[in-house]
């Protein structure tokens, strides 16, 4: 269609129906898109403030859903299918023309700030930082991410529009429901020329000449450790043994927590697998994660690696 992909899968058994679109930008390209979708979420349309919204779509059965990631920002419309033909309309004039006062804007920005900075202390967070450094470099989110001084410094304005400006942009639909391909496409495309998004390049990640660690120091009785491993890009036709090899690994009954942890009690978790990318041309990589005493460190992780190097000849679970 002229607004993108359009994918529909009929729904005969009731008129429930569900709308995702997916716009192809996110935190990535701006690091204050998802701070916009988020304030959003507290925008009213027209007279209606953001409690009169919620009414309004709670009176028709009526749910939205909005989220927002470093490539993609998504809006998910549920419902009726005759409550649908009013509350589609709605949403795309709330998202062309939301109100929202600075007030409550500024409000959420400092709650936000003092969240992050809490944030910063947590060792879950620490380890995503670092995780992240580890496949990405310098080109990592958490190194690319907005100012405090950024953020306080954009107006409500200037958030809003940045909402705004997905009305126009070519989008990812689908559709499940009782009504036909034709008739929602008239439904749910309303002009002929929408802006072609840029693609985002394929994922790529940091391949060291040689094995390297990076240690990030934390007060903890407890190590964490992540153990990745580049590898080839995408390649959809071996998408079966990625998923084999990752179910052979990773969970509960994979090799990797039952030797580690069960067999040998080194850890108090322990679990690995392949992660494939999401896009053709996607690098893939091989990943292992453990939290055990730090007297067991070392151990447990030579454990791991030579796991990953080497896979168990387990016969049994193959089959």
């Amino acid at each position: 269609t002229s607004a993108g992909k359009l994918y529909t899968v009929n729904n005969p058994y009731s008129d429930l129906s569900a709308v995702m679109l997916r716009f192809e930008t996110g935190s990535a390209r701006d690091p204050l898109l998802c701070i916009a979708i988020n304030l959003w979420r507290r925008a009213g349309v027209g007279e209606m403030d953001q409690n009169a919204w919620e009414a309004w779509l709670y009176q028709r059965a009526v749910g939205l859903k909005a989220s927002c990631g470093e490539e993609n920002v998504t809006l998910t419309i549920s419902g009726p299918a005759e409550q649908l033909e009013e509350a589609i309309p709605m949403v795309e004039a709330r998202l062309l023309e939301p109100t929202l006062d600075e007030e409550t804007v500024k409000t959420y920005l400092v709650d936000y700030i003092a969240r992050r900075q809490d944030n910063k202390i947590t060792a879950d967070l620490q380890q995503s930082a670092l995780r992240k450094y580890a496949l990405y470099g310098e080109k990592s989110s958490f190194l690319n991410s907005a100012s405090d001084e950024m953020i306080l410094g954009t107006s409500a304005a200037d958030y809003l529009a940045k909402v705004s400006s997905l009305h126009n942009a070519k989008r990812v639909t689908h559709y499940v429901g009782p009504r036909s391909i034709d008739e929602v496409e008239i439904e749910l495309i309303n002009q002929e020329n929408y802006i072609e998004l840029e693609q985002f390049e394929p994922k790529s990640f940091v391949v060291p000449e040689q094995s390297r660690i990076l240690f990030l120091d934390f007060d903890s009785v407890q190590s964490k450790i992540t153990v990745y491993g580049p590898d080839e890009p995408l390649n959809n036709e071996e998408r079966p043994e990625y998923t084999l090899y990752g179910e052979l690994m990773g969970g509960s009954a994979g090799l990797v927590f039952q030797e580690i942890r069960e067999a040998r009690s080194l850890a108090y978790s322990a679990s690995g697998g392949y992660r494939s990318g999401s896009e053709e041309g996607d690098q893939n990589y091989q990943w292992g994660v453990l939290a055990c005493q730090a007297d067991k460190t070392v151990t447990a992780m030579e454990l791991l690696v030579d796991m990953l190097h080497n896979l168990p000849d387990q016969g049994e679970r193959w089959n």
